[in-house]
């Protein structure tokens, strides 16, 4: 369970650190150049449909990325376009703001897997403790002499 854990984890933290970075071209295209690019719909001669770097046009879970505009200033400077990930189900009722979305614009995004992590490791270390607690104390069960 460890290692599933584990890789969920790893999952959503490369989902997040994917948002922080929108490549210039794709951010510098329209709207919906910029999404097509993210589908992988694009006529094979428009001048984004060859570029790809080292940036994955889907999330981890194998869902095209969404790209928005949104005006939200961070860090001293303004950020008109945006990207979110549906997240794990694949499903975005709301633009980017559900629960289970990942976002480029708000840092309580990974907050939903982060939470479900907490509750998975808590379950495998007491599942853990309760399979391994009778090789641990075997002496603690014996029989009482008979007088």
């Amino acid at each position: 369970m460890n290692i599933i854990v584990g890789w969920q984890r790893s999952t959503m933290r490369n989902g997040y650190a994917h948002l922080s970075r929108i490549p210039s071209p794709i951010a510098e295209a329209s709207l919906s150049d910029a999404n097509s690019w993210f589908c992988g719909t694009l006529d094979a001669d428009h001048p984004l449909s060859g570029w790809e770097a080292d940036y994955s046009s889907v999330d981890p879970w194998g869902n095209p990325y969404v790209c928005v505009q949104r005006e939200e200033h961070t860090d001293c400077y303004l950020l008109p376009r945006h990207v979110y990930s549906k997240g794990r189900d694949g499903i975005s009722s709301s633009d980017g703001n559900d629960a289970d979305d990942l976002s480029s614009w708000s840092d309580d995004s990974m907050r939903y897997y982060v939470n479900e992590l907490n509750a998975e490791a808590r379950l495998q270390l007491f599942l853990k403790s309760v399979l391994i607690l009778p090789f641990v104390f075997p002496c603690c069960v014996y029989e009482l002499p008979e007088n």
